[in-house]
């Protein structure tokens, strides 16, 4: 690349609003490099190569647990068939009458990653979320969660990293429509901040909010012992990240990145005196993802999901359940999951 196409560069980056200034005498060399080779990425678009990731794990995970409680645990009717659970008891067939308040708590890690060169990244994403709902009639139920996430990530790609927590508050309902179909919706926001280094010497605090709306069809049933359930989901998310300057004083322009999703999933399940093993599947599509023009970070629009998992039902009011999930078909990229949820209806 001759010097008058690195000068081009350089004016249509700082045209932009990119920040090109150098936080250490290490940050000019890759500059510079990046430059020449056409993969130099500054911090605003760092954060972008996150961005997809991060709220696959957050706000699209929050979503469908919510509608997971939704649609199994917290229904009577979806969570262990009508020969066994009738509508309106809580106990195996014949129990006293269910209560119309149910608690649920949920807990989840997932292990992230993408190993491309130019955008490699890896880390962890938390998340602890309960929830509340109350059902109106035997068919429509309303509630509220509040949930905690916790991310911490290595950006490999410019020796650097973050550590952002956020909290989450989402009311939701869902609608019975008959003994195999419901549906379900939520909205959620949250508000948290990203502690972020560069090269191990410079920091900054970054502010940002989140926000996503989802709503699902399910559908559910039994084969004697053995049940099948399926769900059509429709996520869409945004990240607003804060303009901020960090210690080295270099500011970094604040940024919107969505995330749309369309997912569809089946699951199998068998009853064992009440305890339910399972396996389900999903095929998930990004209707549209947050990506960087010329950077190779692996936002592939397609993957799929699979899942193993046990159900646990007492003849009382308490359930639980414990499950895996990985992604697969992002090339270069993963998210693997573990999960367990407890609910008690009152």
């Amino acid at each position: 690349m001759s010097v008058s196409i690195v000068v081009n560069e350089l004016v249509a980056a700082a045209g932009s609003g990119r920040s090109l200034v150098a936080r250490t005498p290490q940050d000019s060399v890759n500059l510079l490099i990046g430059i020449v080779t056409g993969h130099y990425i500054d911090s605003s678009q760092a954060a972008v190569i996150t961005s997809a990731q991060v709220q696959r794990s957050t706000s699209i995970q929050q979503a469908l647990i919510i509608s997971n409680v939704l649609s199994s645990l917290s229904n009577t009717r979806m969570s262990a068939g009508r020969q066994r659970i009738p509508v309106g008891q809580s106990g195996m067939a014949g129990g006293s009458s269910a209560g119309s308040l149910n608690v649920w708590l949920n807990g989840s890690s997932s292990d992230v990653g993408n190993n491309f060169d130019e955008s490699r990244f890896s880390g962890d994403v938390t998340n602890a979320i309960g929830g509340i709902d109350y059902s109106l009639n035997k068919d429509l139920v309303v509630g509220v969660s509040l949930g905690r996430d916790r991310t911490k990530l290595n950006t490999l790609f410019n020796n650097s990293g973050l550590t952002s927590r956020a909290t989450m508050i989402a009311p939701y309902a869902s609608y019975q429509i008959s003994d195999i179909l419901s549906v379900d919706a939520s909205l959620g926001y949250a508000d948290g901040d990203a502690d972020v280094r560069y090269n191990g010497t410079v920091t900054g605090n970054q502010g940002f909010t989140r926000n996503f709306a989802a709503a699902n069809l399910n559908g559910n049933w039994w084969f004697n012992d053995l049940q099948l359930s399926g769900k059509l989901s429709y996520i869409n998310a945004q990240e607003k990240m804060k303009q901020f300057t960090d210690s080295a004083s270099v500011t970094t322009a604040g940024a919107k990145n969505r995330i749309e999703q369309l997912r569809l999933g089946v699951q199998v399940g068998y009853w064992i005196n009440g305890i339910m093993p399972y396996v389900s599947v999903a095929a998930v599509h990004d209707l549209s993802a947050p990506s960087v023009q010329g950077i190779n970070t692996g936002s592939d629009r397609d993957a799929w999901t699979a899942s193993v998992g046990v159900n646990f039902f007492t003849q009382k009011a308490l359930t639980a359940s414990l499950s895996y999930t990985t992604e697969k078909g992002r090339s270069n990229s993963k998210n693997d999951m573990w999960m367990a949820s407890l609910g008690y209806r009152f």
